[in-house]
Parts: C-alpha cells; sequence; structure tokens
C-alpha cells in the first residue's frame, strides 16, 4: 500500500521540477526520475491532468499552414492527445467550420479510434480500426479548410471526445447526427441545463452525449490571406 501523504508530496516535488524549480539539482533529477516511472505516481498524475488533443501542424488559435487547407495541398493534419479518462473505449474526432451554416458544418469525421495509439500522422494512412465518417458535402473523408471569398477569417474547431464505448457499432460512412445517436443517454437532455452552460451550444451539445467521458478541443482559422 503506499501512503496518500507520500504520493501528495510526490507530485508536489514533481511538479516543482517540472516547472523548472531545479534547486539541487544534481540531488534532486535522480529523485524525479525515480518519481516520474512509478505507478502509483504516474497513474494519480493523468488521472489528474486535462484532457488535451493537439496538433504538431497547427497552433492552438493559430493560422492553418495553406498545405491543410484549399486552396493548398489539403493534406490531413496530424492529431495528437494526451491525459484520456482510464475508462477510455474509443475516441471520435471531429472538425467543424465555426461560421458554416447548420448542416454545411462538419468537414472531417472519424470514429472507433483506438485509444492505445499515439494519434493519427500528418497526411498519413489511418490505423487500422478507425472508421471514416461522411462529412457535410456528402464525401468521406477529410474535407480542407476553405477560404472566403470575401476574405473573412474563418474559424475550424478540432474537437475529440473520450468514449465508453469500445465501438460505435455503426458502418463506415455514418454523419455526425448518427455518431451522437449511439453516444446518447435517456436523461442527459440539453434542456435539463442551467444557464450559464445553456447559452453555450458546445455545452448544450455535449450534456446529451452520456457516453462522453470527456471531450477537448483547439481550434485554428484560415483565409485568403494566410501567411
Amino acid at each position: 500500500m503506499t501512503c496518500p501523504a507520500a504520493i501528495a508530496s510526490a507530485h508536489f516535488l514533481l511538479s516543482l521540477y517540472k516547472a523548472g524549480c531545479f534547486f539541487a539539482g544534481e540531488v534532486i533529477a535522480p529523485f524525479v526520475d525515480v518519481l516520474a516511472s512509478s505507478p502509483h505516481v504516474s497513474e494519480e498524475a493523468d488521472m489528474a491532468a486535462e484532457m488535451k488533443v493537439f496538433s504538431t501542424g497547427i497552433d492552438p488559435e493559430d493560422w492553418i499552414p495553406k498545405r491543410f487547407a484549399h486552396p493548398g495541398e489539403g493534406r490531413t493534419p496530424s492529431i495528437f492527445w494526451q491525459h484520456l479518462p482510464p475508462n477510455t473505449k474509443s475516441l471520435v474526432l471531429l472538425m467543424e467550420h465555426r461560421e458554416a451554416e447548420s448542416g454545411q458544418r462538419v468537414h472531417w469525421l472519424l470514429y472507433d479510434i483506438s485509444p492505445t495509439i499515439e494519434g493519427l500522422h500528418e497526411g498519413g494512412p489511418l490505423p487500422d480500426g478507425i472508421l471514416t465518417g461522411r462529412n457535410s458535402f456528402g464525401t468521406l473523408g477529410y474535407r480542407p479548410p476553405e477560404a472566403a471569398a470575401d476574405h473573412q477569417l474563418q474559424h475550424y474547431d478540432f474537437l475529440l471526445l473520450a468514449t465508453d464505448k469500445a465501438t460505435l457499432g455503426l458502418a463506415e460512412g455514418a454523419d455526425w447526427e448518427a455518431v451522437k445517436a449511439r453516444l446518447h443517454t435517456p436523461g442527459h437532455d440539453a434542456d435539463q441545463l442551467g444557464p450559464p452552460p445553456a447559452a453555450d451550444p458546445r455545452a448544450r451539445e455535449m450534456h446529451s452525449l452520456g457516453h462522453v467521458l470527456d471531450h477537448a478541443e483547439f481550434s485554428g482559422h484560415f483565409a485568403l490571406d494566410n501567411p
């Protein structure tokens, strides 16, 4: 049995070291290495850490490079994740165009993603087992961000869902509405939300999806004047 106080102290020491507090570095560094590799400390740290999704090719809240867009190469961006909930059975990835009209927002949809893989590599084939959904344009796969003719900035959100279902039980080519239907659970209606979450479209959407353990997102933007 591991003492809770000892684990808490280890977390504190580890956080100081990672934050750059390298006091007595020649003494503390070996000890920190042991702490970081401890199953008790690493498991507790993962449970406490916030779920994250990110791309090595798109900085959060920054320009989407032309190689991922149209005009451009239209390559799929890399997508990686960290700190998934312990009971995650599968992941869902959604890319949406924030300014688009309803019914034209989904540019990329993947589901039945195994949480055991490290992520999706730029422009590469999808790992085995991942199913590709139908985007809002009636095709399977990735629809690159498109620049507006009026040069207005267009925002694209990348949303990752951690679910408690090993598979959604859907064939390839399902749309976002079908995916949400498989993640919905009775008693999680958006109308039950009170303010301020009730005014947040994403919060309302997520509230009804009882099979979603946690979610994370980042966004990028694109325009004809993209640097």
